[in-house]
């Protein structure tokens, strides 16, 4: 799930990439016959990228989050018995492939 959401908020920056270029593409008045512009594009977007490196301080570790939260099965972690969230499936509950065949192969 947490790969899913990374995916799609990397896709949303990268249209809103193309969104915020094309307006400054505009801006400098670009076309495929004038390309006298290009270097100031090529400098906003390497300002643009460097600038991300601001925020790197404030984000915070993954590991010391992790280590914050983790406790043993029987404790509570915020008021939530962490036994709740685990998903206990027995074998008669688990899939049958087998059985999922032999009904499509009638």
């Amino acid at each position: 799930m947490a790969y899913a959401i990374f995916l799609s908020v990397i896709d949303s920056g990268s249209s809103a990439s193309g969104w915020i270029t094309s307006s400054i593409v505009r801006h400098l008045k670009i076309s495929y016959s004038d390309w006298s512009k290009l270097p100031t594009l090529i400098w906003i977007a390497t300002i643009c990228q460097f600038s991300a490196l601001i925020i790197v301080p404030f984000l915070s570790d993954v590991q010391d989050v992790k280590a914050r939260t983790t406790t043993n099965d029987d404790e509570e972690v915020d008021g939530i018995d962490r036994d709740d969230n685990v998903v206990k499936v027995d074998d008669d509950d688990a899939f049958n492939y087998d059985k999922l065949v032999d009904q499509f192969a009638r």
